[in-house]
């Protein structure tokens, strides 16, 4: 144990000093408030640090089962063991997937950290926003360190609970509330309450079905229990619930709106924490988890890449554009799993989470210098004025499209030459590569527009024109997110799947593709050789159902609320009817036999001597009558 506990050292402080973070600035309160940027900063640089000391150690290797467990363990609810829940241990664990994400989470949650320091400088509530993202940082470390559903479940609504702080953070500004970022951060608070209550039933049916929520023990089990309908249902729920924090169809509709929240809680909520933990769980499950569900995966992922790509293609908000391309690589990963490549999905994770980062905290640098105006069309211009931010744009916007040599181009390669290996199939699977190959084709369209609309032309307004670059807390962070951007796809370690029947023709055209893509989008939004009014005439209605998103949020708003009127009107008929009206019935009577019994009490003493005479008459009549029976 002894010789363990150095490691273990450093594996405890990746989610300890961002969580002592947060206790300091929470006990501290306003007296907290002035060292509370450099605090969160200093914790999640140590943090990461620590990470990347694990990741170069690897500690699970050479180790039966390839899980290393920390010297320390917690009982659930303070018991020291026993049968059933009362046996479930928490410890630190490390695997490869945790080993593996850990440095992408730590470098990304740090680099947010210090860009908040410029871009909250000005911020009147530091140290509520700079808890809340210390707090979300120590909740996917410590996700990542769990080996139990259910403690993976206690750090899944932690990180639920804090995105609801930082994206609803500006609605309590004291000089300028939002009440916009109070209706996105509700939003997404109880659309992911519904994946949420998706997992814990899914937990309870899998609880009930092996008898326990070891990730380990529910692999080796789930390989020989077939598909029952129990495990189906639970493999549904868990699918459900990835597909909340995710933001999968049909649940994806609180991300966009999101945005409301600092451009830098956008960052981590899309790149490091928050929409990476649904993924996280389904790759953690797919040992498990039915040919079924794992079908209905690749269905809803590729069905959420491509849609989600078709938003982003006229979505004319900076971010907005940035938060549909989450959606749709998350579809990727998601689709992925359902394809057999769990491994592709963490890849893609990790890399998408480089770039992901680089592209936000540039919008965020973008904003930050036209004071805070991120419409396209009031953009343009900013290549030559913010010369850093540019290049940091283009070459994550390039990873993110797939483009050669590039972080993005082998984890995005690795999804397509799995999936269009199971297009053989034909049916569903087929379906779901032509979605996954037309969602590739969308995505540089769609992020190239956005540089070129952002950076490139003239300025199309006052605040472009006068826009200049920012300090080195917003310069440092895009040049190192840059370099990896570049270069993560070479220090990944997890296995990822092959498919050497195909690999070849998915490079080939997801190259065709993505390079086609930047040709059109320059044809397009560069050089006026294309109209855009004119493209978008050409795709009919479907351009008008991309600019309204699909009209869910149309739909919903149509559907759910009428719904909870109705339900809310059945609940108080029956509360008013049944519930109260038994209660007032045997009040009333409880007073009709009152009353009744009040006539007999009216102070008579003839009244009383009679009723005596006639129940000693009736007692003697009942006595004579059971002796003559005896």
């Amino acid at each position: 144990m002894m010789e363990s506990l150095p490691m273990a050292a450093w594996v405890l402080a990746i989610p300890a000093l961002p969580a002592a973070a947060w206790l300091l600035l929470v006990l501290g309160g306003r007296r907290a408030a002035p060292a509370a940027p450099w605090l969160a900063t200093s914790a999640a640089a140590l943090s990461a640090l620590a990470a990347w000391v694990v990741f170069l150690e690897r500690p699970w290797e050479g180790i039966p089962g390839g899980i290393w467990e920390g010297p320390w363990s917690w009982g659930f609810f303070l018991s020291s063991g026993g049968d059933g829940i009362a046996g479930l241990r928490a410890t630190l664990s490390l695997d490869a997937i945790s080993g593996a994400l850990l440095p992408m989470v730590g470098t990304v949650a740090f680099l947010v950290h210090l860009f908040s320091v410029r871009y909250m400088r000005t911020d009147p509530r530091p140290g509520p926003y700079f808890a809340g993202l210390a707090l979300f940082t120590a909740s996917m470390a410590g996700m990542l360190l769990v080996e139990n559903l259910l403690f993976f479940f206690v750090f899944w609504e932690l990180m639920g609970f804090c995105s609801w702080l930082l994206i609803g953070h500006d609605s309590l500004n004291p000089s300028s509330p939002r009440p916009e970022a109070a209706r996105a951060a509700r939003k997404a608070f109880l659309t992911t309450r519904v994946g949420d209550l998706a997992l814990l039933l899914g937990m309870v049916v899998l609880w009930k079905g092996f008898g326990t929520l070891s990730f380990t023990e529910l692999a080796a089990a789930g390989g020989s229990a077939g598909s029952p309908p129990w495990l189906l249902a639970g493999g549904g729920l868990l699918l459900l619930g990835a597909m909340g924090k995710s933001a999968q169809f049909p649940l994806h509709v609180w991300l966009p709106d999101a945005m409301e929240g600092p451009t830098p809680v956008s960052a981590m909520i899309h790149a490091a924490t928050m929409v990476a933990a649904g993924v996280i769980l389904l790759v953690r499950s797919a040992a498990f988890l039915p040919d079924e569900i794992l079908l209905a995966a690749s269905v809803v992922g590729a069905l959420t890449a491509f849609f989600a790509g078709t938003v982003a293609l006229v979505s004319a908000d900076l971010k907005k554009v940035l938060a549909w391309s989450t959606i749709s690589q998350l579809g990727f990963m998601t689709a992925a799993v359902g394809v057999g490549g769990p491994g592709a999905a963490l890849f893609h994770l990790h890399t998408h989470g480089f770039f992901k980062a680089g592209l936000f905290l540039a919008a965020g640098s973008v904003i930050l210098a036209c004071h805070h105006r991120q419409d396209l069309g009031g953009l343009g211009g900013l290549r030559r004025r913010m010369p850093m931010t540019w290049v940091a744009t283009l070459v994550c916007a390039a990873a993110l499209s797939g483009l050669p040599w590039l972080s993005g181009f082998h984890s995005k390669e690795a999804i397509l030459s799995l999936a269009l290996d199971g297009a053989a199939l034909g049916g569903l699977p087929a379906l779901t590569a032509c979605l996954l190959f037309v969602a590739a084709a969308l995505t540089p369209v769609y992020m190239f527009r956005m540089v070129f609309l952002t950076f490139h032309g003239e300025a199309r307004s006052t605040e472009a024109r006068e826009a200049s670059e920012d300090s080195w807390l917003v310069r440092l962070p895009l040049a190192v997110l840059t370099v990896l951007a570049v270069v993560s796809a070479r220090f990944w370690l997890f296995p990822v799947e092959e498919a050497p029947a195909s690999e070849h023709w998915a490079g080939v055209l997801g190259t065709t593709l993505a390079l086609g893509g930047v040709i059109l989008a320059g044809l397009l939004f560069l050089l006026p050789v294309l109209s855009p009014a004119a493209f978008a005439r050409f795709f009919g209605p479907l351009t008008g159902l991309a600019r309204e998103r699909w009209k869910f949020d149309a739909l919903y708003a149509a559907t759910f609320p009428p719904l909870f009127r109705l339900g809310g009107r059945a609940v108080d008929g029956i509360d008013s009817r049944l519930v109260d009206g038994l209660a007032h019935g045997i009040g009333r009577m409880a007073e009709a036999g009152g009353s009744a019994f009040r006539k007999l009490h009216r102070g008579r003493i003839q009244t009383y001597a009679l009723l005596t005479l006639a129940g000693l008459l009736l007692l003697s009549v009942t006595l004579l009558l059971q002796g003559e029976a005896g």
